[in-house]
């Protein structure tokens, strides 16, 4: 019915959602993943209730990763 995939995480962050809708990503994992300002980023929202913040220059496997995943 229901495929396993293993998602391989580290540690998860929490952040802040501001009065304006902004957040802030952590100093050590914008360091950890080189995300440098005005960085492009894409957000992406799966099936209303997941959201991924991707850059650009990843989303042509990530298309690849979330077409592989089953409803």
């Amino acid at each position: 019915m229901w495929e396993k995939y293993e998602v391989e995480m580290e540690i998860m962050w929490t952040v802040n959602v501001w009065p304006k809708g902004q957040i802030v990503i952590p100093k050590n994992l914008r360091n950890k993943l080189g995300i440098e300002p005005w960085d492009n980023m894409v957000i992406l929202l799966k099936w209303g209730k997941y959201i991924w913040l991707v850059r650009n220059d990843d989303m042509v496997w990530i298309r690849e990763f979330l077409s592989s995943l089953k409803k």
